[in-house]
């Protein structure tokens, strides 16, 4: 096994794929790109080219745009574009059934020493893993939308990768440039994901309770805990279809998941968020951005609305899926957190914190609000955060 490949392939030219394969090709290494469909690849094809001259426009590549695109193969036949790899990517749209047939073929073609990885964002590792002949080679990598611009990789164990899978990923995400955060356990919305969804539910729960309006939580959101987007704007923004599909995902694989009835109407409905011009808000040519008024975000507390996904941070942590300084910063570079969520929970205090799970808990009963014990280990012994001068830093 390389340390770092000199021929990837990467299957699925889809929005993520194509991505994928100008970010290894832009790191030196040949990308073979293969689809079903020409148009899809042509399409890739274009795609790139015009992210790739974006680029060299603002100095940001070392070298010709062309150089770079001479590296990427846009290769019809399956086959042909896997043979003698050292890693495949698996890009192919986020359905099990799919995912597992592709790793099915790829397991009968490549070479037994290729790393298989899929790009997959909700969908167990172990459960794609389990469709090849030696799972010790699959692993996840994550990577975030767009990948030439996010700068981080989930990287993820399944039940059954090896060390040596898990350190040529590490390795191979160094060559690429991007940050990677290790997810020590197979579980469902492995840091980013679950944290968001946790986030999104908890929001959807404060409007449907009517602790506030979705103006009122997106607005508290963004200028008080400095948040990038609101989560109903986010939520628009992803694709309301998308976040149903990610939340269901993690349900059928235990992770609860409540407060679908607002996204359910709205799915059914065709009204999926910024592509079809409605969603939790209404867009047009004049206004093509959700329009959240700074006055409404004292209406709510942040920290309230937040907690719960501390609380989650804090279940991720607790149960050895991830460390403290990777959960902070997957929520900084794959959310767009001004600072890491633990971090921003020590400044408020985890009294506050675990005030406000209770609370919550009270108000609306959901069995995940209730305290994690580490969280209220830390509030019993005093460890509160800033305030004191040790929390989850001291």
């Amino acid at each position: 096994m390389p340390d770092t490949p000199t021929k990837v392939s990467v299957v699925g030219a889809g929005t993520m794929g194509h991505g994928i394969a100008e970010v290894i090709a832009i790191s030196g290494a040949r990308v073979a790109l293969t689809d079903i469909e020409q148009r899809f690849l042509d399409n890739a094809k274009e795609k790139i080219s015009w992210s790739l001259s974006r680029m060299a426009a603002k100095s940001q590549l070392g070298e010709d745009p062309a150089s770079i695109l001479s590296r990427i193969s846009f290769e019809l036949d399956f086959a042909k574009a896997v043979k003698d790899t050292e890693l495949v990517v698996e890009a192919v749209p986020e359905k099990l059934d799919i995912k597992k047939e592709t790793f099915r073929k790829l397991d009968s073609l490549v070479p037994r020493g290729t790393i298989l990885a899929t790009n997959t964002s909700s969908l167990p590792i172990s459960e794609i893993a389990s469709s090849v002949s030696d799972p010790s080679r699959v692993v996840g990598l994550h990577f975030f939308n767009p990948p030439p611009v996010m700068q981080l990789i989930e990287i993820i164990r399944g039940h059954d990768t090896s060390q040596e899978v898990v350190d040529f990923a590490i390795k191979f995400a160094d060559r690429l440039g991007k940050k990677s955060v290790l997810v020590n356990k197979d579980v469902p919305g492995f840091i980013v994901n679950r944290i968001l969804v946790r986030m999104m539910v908890t929001t959807r729960l404060a409007v449907e309770n009517g602790l506030a309006t979705v103006e009122e939580v997106d607005s508290s959101l963004k200028y008080n805990a400095g948040l990038p987007m609101g989560a109903f704007e986010l939520a628009d923004y992803v694709g309301l279809d998308v976040v149903y599909f990610v939340e269901n995902a993690l349900a059928e694989r235990g992770f609860q998941v409540t407060a679908q009835k607002m996204l359910k109407e709205r799915v059914e409905s065709g009204r999926l968020g910024m592509k079809t011009g409605a969603g939790f808000y209404t867009y047009t040519k004049e206004r093509p951005r959700a329009e959240i008024p700074r006055e409404l975000s004292n209406k709510v507390s942040a920290s309230l609305l937040l907690s719960p996904a501390v609380n989650e941070a804090v279940w991720i942590m607790s149960n050895g899926v991830a460390t403290r300084d990777d959960i902070d910063l997957s929520v900084k570079l794959g959310l767009g957190f001004p600072k890491g969520l633990l971090r921003m929970a020590d400044e408020w205090g985890l009294d506050t914190v675990l005030s406000n799970l209770e609370q919550l808990k009270k108000k609306m009963g959901q069995p995940w609000f209730t305290p994690e014990p580490l969280l209220s280990k830390m509030v019993k012994e005093g460890d509160v955060g800033a305030s004191r001068g040790k929390g989850f830093y001291d």
